[in-house]
């Protein structure tokens, strides 16, 4: 089931849209929509093993 705010934004909207991997964005998204991953999670991961175990970084 598609989430019905979603369904009714993305078809006016046309550019990148940057997500968090949420999968209702995939069955909504239009031609005119490139869908980006946000890095952020990553990154706290990165951070969170130079702090805690340098030896793997």
């Amino acid at each position: 089931m598609v989430h019905s705010a979603a369904s009714q934004i993305m078809p006016m909207f046309k550019d990148h849209l940057q997500t968090d991997g949420y999968a209702v964005y995939e069955k909504v998204v239009g031609k005119d929509i490139t869908v980006v991953c946000c890095l952020t999670h990553a990154l706290r991961k990165m951070l969170d093993v130079q702090t805690n175990d340098k030896s793997r970084v």
